[in-house]
């Protein structure tokens, strides 16, 4: 298929990268986007590297999870080769990883964390209509496209980069089966499900906290309102906080009611990179934690979550600064990289109705020394504790922590209920 632009992002941001497409598509851009573009039983990498060969424009979502994706690296490296210009779309905050420092340094960047998401894509679009028109926007006519490592030049243009050849081992670097030696059984370590649409950053730009209540939508029913701590959204009766506004206090204890509603989620970003959160006190309302909720909320050291909680979403608690990490018996979803990078979590408790710990889950936490993970049946990533050599399993004997746990070279101790 013929193509203008190529689609570079982790599977687990398969909801942006489809709205990025769609509207691309919408505005005229033809795009090339794995797996849909894919010929069934066509080559995967062989099919990848030729479209990266035959493209103009890359767009890369960059989030935590296409920073650390070896394959999104080498998408990349063969865009670079080709000299396709990239466009880095980003939605965290994090610093490129070493490969993608390497290759992105120079390349000027559109920030997409502030502000409604669908504005963000509609500013994309622009800027890739544009570049695929010969006449990219220098930078000081593009206030929202920086550059994270490099300070931007007046009338700088967007520079050509890109991609295309070498070999993609598509999902080998976070998904694999481990078979331990001396005839031990082959644990099988299931993937992570695709991100689900609650797992997508809410992106929103927070109105003066004595802003009145605002607008509803007939397509979804829901409403949006503000007070003087939180921007909320309403649903079906039932209050889901997307932006917390207010400042000068330590502890935070998050209402069970507004306006008569009932708080049921924290949701996607809400507390991210609230620094001055030393304490979280939740309601017994609550039911979800969403995505990057308490992201980089490095002084957060103390959560109370309530029973009947249910799921805490990816990267929920990431970068903060929780000691503990004790979940209610009522979780069943545990997100990947929910704890991803907490350097002062020590001990962390898992009920039994957690059975699935995903890529990162726990990794980089250095001072962690035990999770208890009473499941029976546990699927464990094989990167669910990557770089934490030192950390104890407290599980059931026999079961899959076990052999995991000495799969991996790390402690294992047996749980005893109560």
């Amino acid at each position: 298929m013929a193509h203008d632009v190529f689609i570079s992002y982790s599977h687990k941001d398969k909801t942006v990268a489809d709205a990025i497409c769609a509207r691309l598509e919408r505005d005229g851009c033809r795009c090339w986007y794995a797996p849909r573009d894919i010929a069934p039983g066509a080559d995967w990498a062989a099919s990848i590297i030729e479209a990266i060969e035959n493209t103009k424009v890359m767009v890369l979502v960059f989030t935590d999870f296409s920073n650390a994706s070896r394959q999104v690296l080498r998408e990349i490296n063969n865009a670079v080769r080709v000299g396709a210009v990239i466009v880095p779309f980003r939605l965290t905050n994090s610093s490129p990883s070493g490969g993608m420092r390497y290759y992105l340094s120079t390349v000027h960047w559109l920030d997409a964390m502030s502000g409604p998401l669908e504005k963000n894509i509609e500013q994309l679009s622009e800027l890739v209509r544009a570049i695929l028109s010969g006449t990219p926007l220098p930078v000081s006519e593009t206030p929202s496209v920086t550059s994270p490592e490099v300070k931007p030049r007046k009338k700088r243009a967007l520079p050509a980069l890109i991609a295309a050849a070498a070999v993609l081992l598509a999902g080998a670097v976070f998904f694999s089966v481990i078979r331990p030696k001396a005839g031990a059984e082959e644990i099988a370590v299931t993937p992570e499900p695709t991100v689900s649409a609650t797992e997508t950053p809410a992106l929103t730009t927070a109105p003066a906290a004595t802003a009145a209540a605002a607008g509803a939508s007939e397509k979804t029913g829901t409403t949006t309102g503000v007070n003087e701590e939180y921007m909320y959204e309403v649903s079906r009766g039932e209050v889901t906080l997307q932006k917390y506004l207010g400042s000068g206090t330590a502890e935070v204890r998050i209402p069970e009611s507004i306006d008569g509603m009932t708080v049921t989620a924290v949701g996607a970003n809400c507390f991210r990179e609230r620094t001055d959160i030393a304490a979280v006190i939740f309601p017994e309302t609550l039911r979800i934690i969403g995505y990057e909720a308490f992201y980089g909320c490095k002084n957060l050291t103390e959560i109370t979550l309530p029973e009947g909680l249910q799921t805490i979403e990816g990267w929920a608690f990431a970068h903060s600064g929780l000691k503990d990490a004790v979940l209610p018996d009522s979780v069943t979803r545990l997100g990947y990289g929910a704890f991803y990078s907490c350097i002062s979590l020590v001990n962390a408790e898992l009920p039994e109705g957690v059975d699935n710990l995903g890529e990162n889950t726990f990794r980089m936490c250095y001072r962690l020394k035990t999770v208890t993970v009473p499941a029976t049946d546990p699927a464990i990533d094989r990167m669910a504790f990557d770089e934490n050599g030192h950390v104890t399993i407290v599980g059931v004997p026999g079961s899959f922590s076990e052999t995991y746990a000495a799969a991996m070279g790390l402690k294992f101790e047996a749980y005893s209920p109560g």
